[in-house]
């Protein structure tokens, strides 16, 4: 009997080894990713479904297509609704629907056939309507409208295009293969032959159609009246010379079997557009702006207010605002200003309804109609010196030496008040539009002898850098204030209120030590004693894995590990990145990734978003520089590295080198002077170009304890 227990067991045994190497085989080929027309969210694409709204109510969900390249490629939101505002707006009627939003990112010419083929339900891109398109979708109500304009370089040898003059013979137009545009140039060739169609690579960004036509690739493009706005607003290289008169209606594309989604999605956007047609400029009051649903707020573009870090707005003061936005149901339009006088006008002016930029009362914006909030923020004016310096911890060392300050701030005030006392030292005037950073940089560099700034200023810059110190406070705790007009007492309430019932909170709390007291450093690196032994981390075997599966060098994947959280899995970032690999959360979800802390799942994510980096560089790159630009890219956003690009070709540098060229450029990006010509405007170029040398250096190390 024992004999039979034991054949039994066997037996079974062997059916369970076999059953599991067969689960085994199976789970293998399941791995093996399948091609689809939207490759970024890897996460949706394998489940086509074409329900119409009814099924949609009982599965509640329904999947928003965007484009690929809006999410990654948006310019820094200057004076317009931030990039996310379609999204936003679908998000907002999925809501109120009792729908989950699922997001789904494809490429922009692949939009239309993922919709048809039932990888979303509706597209809330911004979509014009055309002729070609609405034979293959339906279209929604207008989300707005736009004007067609054909543009040329500023100095160009086309100062106007008269299209009824022989000046359309042998004109080149640039226009990407089934774009709008190309439709419109179709139609123009018909009446004027003698234009010449030039087909624009279509993965180039709206920057890069403008630079190859001021470059002489073609004498003139299209573009419509949305990204000539957006443009403009920090280029001055290109202008309008003809506008076509018809306006182009822009609207969200849904299938042409769904007549009930676009019935239910045209009464929503009908409902919005009715209480947001705001004028270009009002001064009305927080009911008018409950009623109109808008916020518009007016600051900096610096690294406390706001700013675009990895394809994400942030700032304190943005995230502040924004708050307050959401608990009022409101969108958020931010308008950027160069100084504090430009904020004013534009406050006064009716452009804006809040002013929120750290700004202190003093006695000359005390004379101004405008009122002042409750305190949100405290902080004390401090001495900034070299740290290698003697540190000048009395009032009467200062004698000697000069301070360099900004007139219209409140620093200007405290340095004239102790001057007053006798004490022998020069206070300078500096150009209103230089930043506290760039005060702070130039006493580091010694262009500047001292500065003053509030202390929580000087502890972003501390964060980041160490060559300079606080030494010497010169007042007692003082009040940060958001401005309001003297006519809208109601917002300063709404405001007031909300300060009182979020100050010193969790959410405050968390928001204020990101900004303020969380260190920006990059983990130091360091390299391993297990080295020797030919190992640099338990996750060795991964990293492999994934490097190969990729095309990187393992080593160099394991130097930016390093680089990035010293191998430690559970890192995260002051920003929110996560992993062994520190990937923004949005960005690991677009992979089709979560849970970063895993070790796996952090160095998956990384490596692919490295990779999908790279193949937005340019192919005619040599294979080191395109992995010094992706890492730039990976640090600081492939916008910014776009604009370093740019602003090297000006600069007379090599716009295809790193390491003394483009590098150099990023550290200039964050100057207000290039950073408002910038399309993704002010970055921290000191830090990506710290963080590619130090992976490099690391790689090097790799390489020779590896190669012995």
């Amino acid at each position: 009997m024992k004999r039979l227990y034991f054949r039994i067991a066997f037996l079974l045994l062997c059916i369970s080894l076999l059953f599991i190497t067969a689960c085994g085989e199976k789970q293998e080929v399941k791995r093996k990713p399948k091609k689809s027309v939207i490759e970024f969210n890897s996460k949706i694409i394998n489940r086509p479904d074409k329900s119409d709204l009814n099924t949609i109510k009982e599965k509640g969900q329904i999947r928003i297509l965007v484009s690929e390249f809006t999410e990654n490629h948006s310019a820094l939101p200057r004076e317009s609704l931030s990039p996310d505002y379609g999204p936003n707006l679908a998000i907002q009627y999925a809501q109120n629907s009792n729908l989950e939003p699922i997001i789904v990112y494809a490429k922009e010419v692949d939009l239309i056939p993922a919709l048809n083929k039932g990888y979303g339900d509706i597209i809330a891109s911004n979509l014009i309507k055309s002729p070609a398109r609405i034979e293959k979708l339906s279209f929604s109500s207008p989300i707005t409208y736009t004007q067609q304009h054909m543009i040329v370089p500023t100095n160009g040898r086309l100062k106007k295009i008269e299209l009824d003059t022989p000046v359309t013979e042998n004109l080149r137009v640039g226009v990407k293969p089934e774009d709008i545009f190309a439709d419109t140039l179709t139609g123009l060739q018909q009446q004027h032959p003698g234009l010449i169609r030039v087909d624009i690579p279509k993965k180039h960004s709206p920057d890069q159609v403008i630079d190859d036509m001021i470059e002489g690739k073609y004498d003139s493009t299209f573009t419509d009246s949305h990204m000539m706005e957006m443009a403009l607003s920090y280029r001055e290289d290109f202008k309008i010379s003809h506008t076509f008169p018809e306006k182009k209606i822009i609207a969200w594309g849904i299938r042409k079997n769904n007549p009930s989604l676009l019935a239910s999605i045209n009464y929503f956007i009908e409902e919005h557009k009715l209480s947001t047609d705001l004028p270009a400029q009002s001064l009305q009051d927080f009911d008018h702006i409950l009623k109109n649903k808008q916020l518009r707020l007016i600051t900096r573009n610096n690294s406390s207010s706001y700013f675009l870090w990895k394809n994400k707005l942030m700032g304190f003061e943005y995230e502040l605002i924004r708050k307050f936005a959401l608990q009022h149901d409101l969108t958020l339009k931010v308008l950027v200003a160069n100084d504090f006088n430009q904020m004013m006008q534009w406050l006064l002016e009716g452009r804006g309804d809040i002013v929120a930029a750290g700004i202190s009362r003093t006695e000359e914006n005390s004379q101004l109609p405008i009122l002042f909030s409750t305190p949100y923020n405290h902080s004390n004016e401090i001495v900034v010196q070299r740290t290698k310096e003697e540190p000048i911890d009395n009032i009467t060392k200062l004698a000697g030496r000069s301070i360099v300050v900004a007139r219209s701030s409140s620093y200007w005030n405290t340095a004239n008040r102790i001057k007053s006392k006798h004490l022998a030292f020069d206070l300078l005037d500096a150009a209103e539009n230089l930043e506290v950073e760039d005060l702070i940089a130039k006493v580091a560099d010694k262009e500047f002898d001292l500065t003053i700034v509030d202390n929580h200023a000087l502890a972003i810059e501390q964060s980041w850098r160490k060559d300079i110190i606080g030494t010497l406070k010169l007042t007692e705790s003082k009040s940060h204030h958001w401005l309001v007009r003297e006519s809208n007492p109601k917002l300063l309430d709404a405001l007031n209120k909300f300060i009182q019932a979020n100050h010193k909170n969790t959410f405050y709390n968390v928001t204020y030590n990101k900004y303020f007291k969380n260190s920006r450093n990059l983990f130091g690196s360091h390299i391993q004693d297990d080295v020797k032994n030919k190992k640099l981390s338990p996750y060795d075997d991964l990293i492999k894995k994934f490097s190969k599966q990729y095309g990187f060098n393992w080593l160099l994947i394991a130097a930016q590990i390093n680089q990035e959280s010293q191998f430690n899995p559970k890192a995260k970032s002051w920003a929110g990145a996560r992993g062994l690999m520190q990937v923004m959360p949005k960005t690991a979800k677009k992979l089709g990734i979560s849970e970063l802390h895993i070790p796996k799942n952090g160095i998956s994510a990384g490596v692919k978003y490295m990779y999908w980096i790279r193949k937005q560089m340019d192919k005619n790159l040599t294979a080191d520089v395109q992995v010094w630009f992706s890492l730039a890219a990976y640090n600081a956003g492939i916008g910014h590295l776009q604009d370093a690009r740019a602003l090297a070709t000006k600069l007379g540098l090599d716009a295809d080198k790193w390491f003394g060229h483009t590098e150099k450029a990023m550290l200039l990006l964050a100057k207000p002077k290039y950073a408002k010509k910038a399309r993704y405007g002010y970055v921290r170029g000191s830090e990506a170009a710290f963080y590619v040398k130090q992976i490099r250096h690391i790689y090097q190390l790799y390489q020779r304890s590896f190669n012995k």
